[in-house]
């Protein structure tokens, strides 16, 4: 660390070996000195259950909501934990809320859309669910590649 160098993947460990030495304050301290780059949504999505774990849920959801002022290049990726973890929560009009919002933003996002639509389903609004995944479709039509999420991006 005091070289400077790897400080996201020093950080990263230093915050595992505390959640392991069970000292969930240090480990969410060491996760929240990650900046952009490798680890960076992985730490944050421990920290935010690290939050959870001790009944601080909102404080979870603020810390990301700051990380997304504050990274606006991650700000879909940020969106979606923050769906997830109101989805984990049993939150499903919040987590269709978040994505909306997320939406409003980047309105032809392809993951957005479809995360949405799956949860416009499961909350019975198939016209919303219809009219995303018809969105996707028409992009499709607009592009060679249309980026289709991947596991990794949707947490529903």
């Amino acid at each position: 660390l005091q070289t400077g160098q790897r400080s996201n993947e020093a950080h990263f460990y230093l915050g595992q070996l505390a959640e392991l030495s069970a000292a969930p304050g240090a480990a969410i301290e060491n996760y929240k000195k990650l900046v952009p780059g490798i680890d960076f949504l992985a730490a944050i999505n421990r920290m935010a259950n690290l939050y959870i774990q001790q009944d601080q849920f909102e404080l979870a959801r603020e810390h990301i909501q700051q990380l997304r002022l504050q990274y606006p290049e991650h700000a879909i990726q940020l969106y979606l934990l923050e769906s997830n973890l109101l989805l984990n929560h049993e939150d499903l009009e919040g987590a269709h809320n978040v994505l909306s919002e997320a939406l409003v933003e980047s309105p032809k996002q392809a993951t957005l859309l479809y995360a949405r639509s799956m949860l416009s389903e499961k909350l019975g609004n198939l016209t919303l669910m219809e009219q995303d995944l018809l969105e996707i479709i028409e992009q499709a039509g607009s592009y060679t590649h249309l980026p289709l999420p991947t596991n990794r991006e949707v947490y529903i």
